[in-house]
C-alpha cells in the first residue's frame, strides 16, 4: 500500500498503525529508509525498521492524524514584517 500524495502519509500511516498491519505500514518506506524514534538509535531497511517498530505494535496505543493545509507564502511569525 501506497500514499498518492505526501498530505496523505500522516492518515494512511495511522489507519495502518491502529489496524496493526506491520507489512502495510513498513512497506511505506523505500527499502533502504533510514528511521530514528529517540535521535540515537537508527533503523536502516525494512527489517531493521519492523523491528523497531514492534513494541509499539505491541501497546494499546492508537493513533489520530491531524493535517494542516501548508501554504507556500507562510510566513513564520518569527519573521513577521512589522509596521507594513
Amino acid at each position: 500500500m501506497g500514499v498518492k500524495s505526501p498530505a496523505d502519509i500522516s492518515a494512511t500511516f495511522a489507519k495502518l498503525f491502529n489496524a496493526r498491519d506491520k507489512t502495510a505500514l513498513v512497506s511505506l518506506y523505500e527499502q533502504n529508509a533510514m528511521l530514528t524514534i529517540d535521535g540515537a538509535e537508527v533503523a536502516r531497511g525494512h527489517a531493521a525498521i519492523a523491528a523497531m517498530m514492534a513494541p509499539m505494535f505491541e501497546s494499546p496505543l492508537k493513533l489520530a492524524a491531524r493535517a494542516a493545509p501548508a501554504t507556500r507564502a507562510a510566513t513564520p511569525p518569527s519573521c513577521a514584517r512589522i509596521g507594513r
